[in-house]
């Protein structure tokens, strides 16, 4: 019986940790060139801009915030550059691409960014 709980709570964590794994890595965002990493950071999973050939793109800059893991999904927030502020979005990872779908009061809009090397 210990060895059956045993097994059960091994499943259930590496299910958590490989659902981790897949929101983890480079994303391109498809706006001037702009690459974003998402990992983690001490505790949490963040995203930064990586690189950029936008010359007013922040390096460095974090994009996405207090990130939380929801069965398939993730859910936190992002920073939308242009207007300076922090939208609602809900990550959803797929086969090689991240699909994003951002929230401003009762209006959404979704983006596919695929994942690079």
């Amino acid at each position: 019986m210990k060895r059956l709980i045993l097994l059960a709570l091994i499943i259930f964590f590496s299910f958590d940790v490989y659902s981790q794994d897949k929101i983890e890595g480079v994303w391109d965002c498809k706006d001037s060139n702009t690459l974003i990493e998402i990992s983690k950071a001490g505790e949490e999973v963040v995203g930064k801009i990586l690189s950029s050939d936008d010359p007013e793109a922040p390096i460095g800059e974090l994009v996405f915030k207090d990130l939380s893991h929801n069965g398939e999904e993730w859910e936190g927030e992002i920073f939308a550059m242009r207007k300076k502020k922090w939208y609602k979005v809900k990550l959803i990872p797929e086969q090689e691409s991240l699909k994003l779908k951002v929230y401003a009061g009762i209006f959404s809009k979704t983006f596919n960014w695929p994942r690079t090397e």
